[in-house]
């Protein structure tokens, strides 16, 4: 079955994204995430996340996809120990010192290759799997063909991008953000420098050619290929920024395209939160024209009319949509925008109304042009719909219970759910009904209170034998068994094997010592050559003529040339 994966910032996002339909949840913590702006987990917030996805049977991978600097591998080693202890699925890695020890160390929790790792190819996806990793999250570039020849050669999981922001760069090849605004996106800490506007300059002339959005690309969304993609193991949701009601919103629709239910007013219904504007990105070959929004790189909203006519202080707008009190619009004039919450709303008669469909008033200061569009960047009554349904259990769980009931003994019940027995026994006898015995009746009426659990009753087995059950008590033993199960569950999830250690290091002294050196310069690398050093780390960007480099004797240790991967289909 295809995994639904969700991107979850807090703990209100998680319980958003169970409550719509999600199979797994991927988070961070506050130290080795790639979003390190988000307000993440701390380790006793996740271990309650962590309890409340696996109830429901939900996974949780944990988010340690940063570089990991030398001095940080200690308390890298403790964090991870810590989330195998709470039972975490799994955790997605960059770095080769983190995968490492996840696959030297864990049983039940999962090394998976983050799209940070800029796997892109077959070689790669083999070279991981053989090294241990579990699964791997492809990078964003690759074509949904290419992805499943890998899948069928490679026999590996694979996971892949299908809804949420996008990144300009090759997955985990960005620079731009460290270079710019001295923050690292591998790291965590990007500063958006692809959402920035800037000025493009004709080399030539010196002469302007405009200001724009020119790098911000639109969110991607995949939502009419779902078939396409059922073969891949998991599709993911970009967002552990967003709030609550966009988790909601998009994986609400996912699920309904996974199981066959989407309907197209559910698929507009994606631009009813935050959104860029969308491209099928990449992954379904999208011309590159279509991959950037250049006009803005925040939330575009959805068209909903143009203003049709102006009186002194009040416009007319000709609805195509439509508006309700308390929706927040945008007004597009000469490329700024006026932005204001629709407090209140007028027909063609000067009085307030709640809601139009076809025209309606309003007063604005700005100065405004007939012709200009409207956009809704929230809608009041649609996000009020998303609240409501992080209240809900997307999925209940049957409770069977066979009660034991017989005078002057005690109450004996045997329940299942979860896939776990608890038996409970009261520590009261039951007395001798004198006119009414209990019934099984009563028995289910009692049982049936569940609305504050994941659970839903199932079968009621109860042989009636003139017993007396108080109601009381019978709740007791709902709340008993309820609690039992629960515990029984997060308990089986937190059994965790221990990976086999050796008993003794093995150490190893080489007979041949030899000499590495780390160079930043043409010069030193020349120096170090005609010194007879055989290897060389090259810590600077290596440029076209990298020919000039490699074709010397001896080994050049520089990743991808220096951070610049040489990319067949785009850079041969």
């Amino acid at each position: 079955m295809t995994e639904l994966l969700a991107p979850a910032g807090n703990m209100e996002a998680l319980k958003a994204a169970i409550s719509n339909g999600c199979d797994a949840i991927y988070l961070g913590m506050q130290k080795f995430g790639a979003r390190a702006y988000s307000s993440n987990f701390d380790m006793e917030s996740l271990k309650e996340a962590v309890g409340y996805a696996h109830l429901r049977n939900v996974k949780i991978y944990v988010t340690m996809n940063t570089i990991v600097f030398e001095n940080e591998i200690p308390d890298m080693k403790e964090q991870m120990d810590e989330l195998n202890e709470i039972g975490v699925d799994g955790i997605i890695v960059q770095d080769l010192a983190a995968f490492d020890y996840v696959v030297k160390n864990f049983v039940d929790m999962e090394a998976h290759c983050s799209t940070q790792m800029g796997i892109d190819d077959l070689d790669g996806t083999l070279l991981f799997k053989e090294l241990g990793a579990k699964r791997v999250v492809m990078s964003r570039e690759v074509g949904i063909e290419k992805v499943k020849e890998i899948k069928r050669a490679a026999k590996m999981p694979l996971e892949i991008f299908v809804h949420g922001a996008l990144c300009v760069s090759y997955s985990g090849n960005c620079l731009m953000s460290g270079l710019i605004g001295y923050r690292s996106g591998n790291r965590g800490r990007c500063v958006g420098s692809c959402r920035k506007e800037y000025e493009l300059i004709d080399k030539t002339s010196d002469a302007s050619l405009g200001k724009s959005y020119i790098l911000s690309t639109k969110d991607l969304n995949t939502i009419d290929h779902i078939d396409e993609l059922k073969e891949i193991d998991s599709l993911k949701i970009e967002g552990r920024m967003k709030e609550p009601a966009y988790v909601a919103n998009v994986v609400s629709k996912y699920r309904m395209a996974l199981d066959n239910k989407i309907t197209q007013e559910d698929k507009e219904n994606l631009k009813k939160t935050f959104n860029r504007t969308f491209t099928k990105g990449y992954l379904f070959g999208e011309d590159k024209k279509d991959i950037t929004n250049i006009l803005r790189p925040n939330n575009f909203g959805y068209e909903i009319g143009k203003i049709s006519r102006i009186v002194r202080d009040m416009y007319e707008i000709r609805l195509r949509r439509t508006l309700n009190q308390n929706d927040i619009i945008r007004i597009s004039h000469n490329n700024e925008d006026v932005n204001l919450n629709v407090v209140k709303l007028y027909d063609k008669d000067g009085d307030l109304i709640s809601k139009a469909d076809h025209v309606c008033y309003i007063k604005i200061k700005e100065k405004l042009s007939k012709g200009d569009v409207v956009y809704i960047t929230k809608d009041y009554l649609y996000y009020k719909e998303l609240e409501a349904s992080l209240e809900k259990e997307f999925r209940r769980f049957n409770l069977d219970i066979k009660v034991y009931a017989y005078p002057d003994s005690k109450l004996v019940i045997d329940a299942k759910g979860l896939g776990f027995n608890y038996l409970y026994e009261s520590g009261e006898t039951l007395g001798q009904a004198i006119n009414n015995p209990t019934t099984k009746d009563q028995v289910a009426k009692q049982f049936s209170r569940l609305n504050d659990t994941i659970f839903q009753l199932g079968h009621v087995d109860f042989d009636e034998c003139y017993a007396f059950i108080p109601a009381k008590l019978l709740n007791a033993a709902r709340r008993e068994i309820v609690r039992g199960l629960y515990d029984l569950k997060i308990k089986s999830k937190r059994k965790r094997t221990k990976a086999c250690q050796p008993k003794e290091k093995i150490s190893f002294a080489p007979k041949n010592p030899y000499l590495t050196a780390s160079v930043t310069t043409k010069e030193q690398y020349d120096a170090c050559v005609s010194c007879g050093i055989g290897e060389i780390y090259f810590e600077n960007v290596v440029r076209r003529n990298h020919n000039d480099y490699k074709e010397k004797e001896g080994r050049l240790l520089i990743g991808g040339y220096g951070g610049i991967h040489h990319y067949r289909e785009t850079n041969p």
